[in-house]
């Protein structure tokens, strides 16, 4: 058996906008760029982009989402930017989550940097730093 049983890898994933999904005309406009491409959108990841996004607080939200997306051949496999409901919504649907920012579970805000006590006192010249000013005068 190998040694390393999960090794990290990096992927491009298209990115769509949860707010747009509910426009009318999104599905319109997908199907044309998907007729344009076929081969490229065919099977191609989408992570569900939560910021700003009202509702998708629910699995079903998340289940509507991917079958809207399938229907132009695309996989939903994930969430970014999603509050914690959006969260665990999106993990009851199956869906992983991308990009994690501070508002998740577990996540703890970067420390931040303590106000550095007063400069050092600048180090004295080096030597010949002191022989040459004291032989250019």
């Amino acid at each position: 058996m190998a040694d390393n049983l999960v090794q990290g890898a990096l992927f491009t994933v298209m990115v769509v906008r949860a707010g747009m999904l509910r426009d009318p005309a999104f599905t319109h406009e997908l199907a044309q760029q998907v007729e344009r491409s076929p081969r490229f959108f065919q099977h191609a990841p989408v992570v569900l982009d939560l910021k700003g996004a009202e509702g998708f607080a629910d699995s079903d939200d998340f289940i509507g989402a991917g079958e809207v997306l399938r229907e132009h051949t695309l996989a939903l496999i994930g969430v970014q930017n999603a509050e914690p409901a959006q969260l665990a919504a999106a993990a009851a649907a199956g869906l992983a989550s991308f990009a994690p920012n501070a508002t998740q579970p577990g996540r703890r805000a970067a420390a931040r940097p303590v106000a550095a006590a007063a400069a050092p006192a600048e180090p004295p010249p080096r030597a010949s730093a002191r022989r040459w000013a004291t032989t250019s005068r």
